[in-house]
């Protein structure tokens, strides 16, 4: 039998630093295993602003920049993709 969280790429809930933020920010992600990582900056409405390929990222706690400068104040989704898990988290922008 297998569980949900021997499934679980990421093994803790990603932190957003500065948060708001006023351009760019940081997100740490802590992963269980390597793992080729992608992150979007999708709007409430769904549509993606931009994206950073992250590349293949080693086990343990992980630190990806992102640059969200341009974009209106608001709130927005950082959504990290790790082979077919999905983790969004909110940043507000100012």
């Amino acid at each position: 039998t297998v569980s949900i969280s021997e499934l679980n790429m990421i093994t803790e809930a990603p932190v957003v630093y500065p948060n708001p933020s006023s351009g760019d920010f940081s997100l740490k992600v802590s992963l269980k295993n390597n793992s080729d990582t992608q992150v979007e900056l999708v709007d409430l409405s769904g549509r993606v602003l931009g994206s950073v390929d992250a590349g293949n990222l080693p086990a343990g706690q992980n630190e990806i920049r992102m640059n969200a400068a341009g974009l209106s104040a608001g709130m927005y989704y950082a959504v990290i993709k790790t082979g077919a898990e999905s983790y969004a988290v909110k940043i507000q922008i100012q």
